[in-house]
């Protein structure tokens, strides 16, 4: 178990401060936190590690400063929602009556009145929460799941766009944003359209990748890069207005993507439909769908999707090892592929197997090239941690 300390050592490394302070955030001890990450940013201020501890900063702990027993109550009432949510219910009001500026009392009493179905007393609370932190993620994701209840499928996309531009790697807000767009809008058309900026070019991109249309992700996504500006020709460009820094980072963005989030090789158009053809059929017919996924892996032994799809059916059966072979498979040859590294760590997870899933999350760390992929690998890290120390 991790607990608060009073003042932390002073001949730490921005690197031990930055580590500790994911752990002490995801553990709920946010003053700790607050101070770890801080010292880091103001160890490294122009480097990746100081712009992450910034990020987390900004996005998941308090504005300000929160007493230790104010975050113990916090602890104390968030461990009783399942148990006692009546008792949790009155620590939290008391702690928004006694601490106003501390935000997870508001965010945790708004989860349970969502739970209760009193959406527009969850929603004044989450609102109130946008105003004075408007980066603060836990309250983004109760906005997105308040407006699935008042199915405003718009205002849930909206925000769900801006989860994903702060952790473009959270699996659950790219599986409800897939969901909700299908639902309100049908899958994409089969034609590609013609005449889109770079910016719908993008987001069409990342919407034929989550249905499966690989190769169409990618000629949109390589549109993107062959018709930004590349950065030297957006500062000339846009010199003096402030434009073009924005559809450069669009460029270097849809390249990583392509190299990152797409298979290394062009697929068949026969391969690719059956592939999503067999995870249609998953849900009512396991076996058959399973079996078409080992057919594709013989068939398109250079086809990582099928492997990871069965590798994670083999995970959800309980057979790890195999699992994790299919997986070892896919990054030996495509060692860039954020999907199949997010599901190793699964893997090991799911069997307890944390000394290995640091080792490979290290790996991981030392191999990413931009601060969301690094982040996001980081936080899992700490995670870890953790879950090996209890």
């Amino acid at each position: 178990m991790l607990y608060p300390i009073e003042g932390l050592p002073e001949d730490l490394s921005a690197q031990e401060l930055y580590e500790l302070g994911l752990k002490y955030r995801i553990a709920g001890w946010v003053g700790v936190a607050r101070e770890a990450l801080q010292r880091a940013a103001e160890l490294d201020k122009t480097g990746r590690l100081g712009s992450k501890a910034r990020k987390v900063l900004r996005t998941q702990l308090p504005r300000v400063e929160v007493p230790i027993p104010a975050e113990q109550k916090n602890i104390e009432a968030f461990n009783l929602m399942q148990s006692d949510r009546e008792e949790a219910k009155k620590v939290f009001q008391e702690l928004m009556n006694t601490y106003p500026d501390f935000e997870w009392p508001f965010s945790n009493t708004a989860r349970i009145k969502l739970a209760e179905g009193d959406i527009s007393g969850a929603k004044s609370i989450v609102k109130y929460l946008l105003q004075v932190n408007p980066d603060l993620l836990s309250a983004i994701d109760l906005m997105i799941r308040i407006s699935i209840a008042e199915k405003d499928l718009d205002q849930a996309l909206t925000y769900l766009d801006r989860a994903l531009e702060l952790y473009p790697h959270e699996e659950e807000f790219k599986q409800l944003k897939l969901a909700i767009r299908l639902q309100a809008q049908g899958e994409p058309a089969k034609e590609i359209p013609e005449g889109l900026t770079p910016e719908e070019n993008f987001a069409l991109g990342l919407e034929l990748q989550a249905v499966g249309r690989l190769e169409d992700a990618r000629v949109v996504m390589q549109r993107v890069v062959d018709n930004c500006p590349s950065e030297e020709n957006a500062e000339s460009k846009g010199k003096g207005e402030g434009a073009g820094a924005g559809t450069s980072d669009l460029k270097e963005r849809a390249k990583e993507f392509i190299r990152t989030q797409l298979p290394r090789n062009p697929i068949c158009v026969e391969a690719q439909q059956r592939c999503i053809d067999a995870l249609k059929s998953m849900a009512t017919d396991q076996k058959g769908s399973k079996q078409s996924l080992i057919d594709l892996t013989m068939e398109y032994p250079d086809f990582e999707w099928p492997f990871l799809f069965l590798g994670n059916l083999y995970m959800l059966d309980g057979s790890f090892r195999k699992a994790e072979r299919l997986i070892r498979r896919v990054i030996k040859g495509n060692p860039d592929l954020i999907k199949a590294k997010h599901l190793l760590i699964t893997v090991y997870f799911v069997e307890g197997r944390y000394g290995d899933a640091l080792t490979f999350i290290d790996e991981a760390i030392s191999q990413a090239q931009n601060d969301d992929d690094s982040l996001a690998f980081d936080l899992l890290k700490a995670q870890c941690q953790l879950q090996s120390s209890r």
